[in-house]
């Protein structure tokens, strides 16, 4: 399987805050589309998921684009990328958009500040489970998450960061990068059921970091 955890695109062409980028929406969804290239020629037989996040559905959100002009750019969006996602599980966003795969929570997430990892694993998490978050592009390796720095919960938390490529994105200028990453989990685990509290850790994963922004 390959999950996706979302913010594919900035979407940038939706932005609230004025800039001189050169990009347009045809070219996000150029990028989107040779990236789903790649992932289908190097894995023709995996099963995908796309977790949406929050810049995938910021286009729809009032203040963004002109109401008459949003149907248009979501019909180019779905002709550029209609081929090379099909067959792809989709998963819309919201504040409480998770994927169960067995043990293993996947989320875009939504949560920021410095425990937003554990806070979400506490809150969507149960006992050995294991949630991946990606929301605040901020890699955390695998982690057990410790209440209060004493009580420690047997739920283990990780962030895979962003992948997209910081150092070409302009517009995060207006933001403080300097503990972003972009990085991969690659893992196994026992995906038959999830609903009963695990008394094993039915997981095993690995956090593998492509590069970091400081």
């Amino acid at each position: 399987m390959i999950i996706n955890l979302g913010d594919w695109h900035d979407a940038d062409y939706a932005s609230r805050w004025p800039n001189d980028n050169k990009w347009k929406a045809e070219d996000e969804f150029g990028w989107m589309k040779r990236d789903a290239e790649d992932l289908n020629r190097i894995a023709p037989h995996a099963r995908k998921v796309l977790v949406k996040g929050n810049h995938c559905d910021n286009p729809k959100g009032p203040g963004r684009l002109p109401e008459k002009i949003r149907d248009a750019v979501e019909t180019c969006k779905r002709m550029i990328l209609e081929d090379v996602t099909k067959g792809w599980e989709i998963i819309e966003y919201s504040h409480r958009a998770n994927y169960f795969l067995g043990p293993v929570v996947f989320r875009h997430g939504a949560e920021i500040g410095v425990y937003a990892d554990e806070d979400q694993a506490i809150q969507y998490g149960v006992t050995n489970n294991l949630v991946i978050g990606a929301h605040t592009h901020k890699l955390k390796q695998i982690t057990e998450v410790i209440y209060k720095n004493k009580i420690p919960m047997r739920i283990w938390c990780a962030n895979v960061g962003t992948g997209a490529d910081f150092e070409k994105m302009q517009y995060v200028n207006r933001l403080n990068i300097a503990r972003w990453g972009r990085g991969l989990i690659i893992g196994d685990c026992n995906a038959s059921e999830r609903k009963r509290a695990f008394m094993t850790r039915q997981w095993d994963a690995e956090l593998l970091i492509h590069s970091t922004a400081h």
